[in-house]
């Protein structure tokens, strides 16, 4: 049987396997005593699958050996990032990657003068620990613009790039909303929770970024630190360097996301292009 299959049942009566679009790909009726269920094709009488229960209350299929496991809502086994075809694209502790579109420089009453240019990011762990089943991470990311990023401005202009946290498994943005500061941890630690086959977990980070102007060759140099706690057995924190609108009204409703979109699944942000963002896997 293929992996991605949920089996719903109907008030003990009738069965479902679902695909994880929700779409039923075989129905019938089904037998349910102590010991399990019994899955029959209605048109033939058929049995299709002796489901045994176990222990825990799970259903196991003891021909194949395939488990079913209570859940509140379909999810595909297959990864969100892997089945919407975005790549891991850059790596920790492996130097500078170009993002195309991932600075603007404007001013900053009007926005006017609007102007995006390429920039470059490097991602260096600092400190990763496991202890009583919680990992604690601690990320530098740096990201450095060359002067021929940057606009042309009578006076100082206001400069913007942005990164967020993703879940490689669901997609889901780990938004920094005051919603979410609900960690314990201090009053600037957001806190999500991230489910995955059959686990669940907490995630709490926090962030802070220093600017600095003309050094060395760049324009600017801006260095954000993160510090992260995750379950220990989580491994899908993506951290997401983004490309900017090419317009400053674009922008602004771009900067204003997060009242429309916390917790909304990467490929369903309006504004943002995922495929032409750095992915760094801060787990690895």
């Amino acid at each position: 049987m293929d992996e991605d299959v949920w089996l719903r049942n109907y008030e003990g009566e009738t069965w479902e396997f679902l695909n994880n679009q929700e779409v039923a790909t075989a129905f019938g009726s089904l037998w349910v005593d102590k010991a399990g269920i019994t899955l029959y094709f209605d048109d033939t009488g058929d049995v299709v699958m002796q489901l045994d229960r176990t222990e825990s209350g799970d259903l196991i299929d003891s021909e194949s050996g395939g488990l079913f496991f209570s859940v509140d809502s379909i999810q595909s086994s297959v990864p969100y990032f892997t089945r919407n075809g975005l790549a891991i694209n850059a790596a920790v502790d492996q130097g500078v990657f170009l993002l195309e579109d991932g600075f603007a420089s404007y001013e900053g009453d009007t926005g006017a003068g609007y102007t995006l240019g390429n920039c470059y990011w490097e991602v260096t762990k600092n400190y990763d620990q496991t202890q009583d089943g919680i990992r604690e991470i601690q990320v530098e990311a740096v990201c450095y613009v060359p002067q021929s990023s940057m606009g042309t401005f009578a006076g100082k202009p206001k400069c913007s790039l942005y990164h967020q946290l993703y879940d490689f498994y669901t997609g889901k943005w780990f938004t920094r909303i005051d919603e979410y500061k609900t960690s314990s941890r201090g009053k600037n630690y957001y806190l999500h929770t991230v489910e995955w086959n059959g686990q669940s977990g907490i995630i709490e980070f926090t962030r802070s970024t220093d600017w600095q102007s003309d050094v060395g060759e760049w324009a600017r140099v801006a260095t954000t630190y993160y510090h992260v706690f995750m379950p220990e057995w989580y491994d899908g924190l993506i951290l997401t360097f983004e490309p900017l609108p090419d317009s400053y009204e674009g922008f602004t409703e771009f900067d204003h996301r997060h009242r429309v979109y916390a917790e909304a699944s990467i490929m369903d942000i309006a504004l943002l292009n995922p495929y032409g963002c750095l992915f760094f896997n801060v787990c690895n």
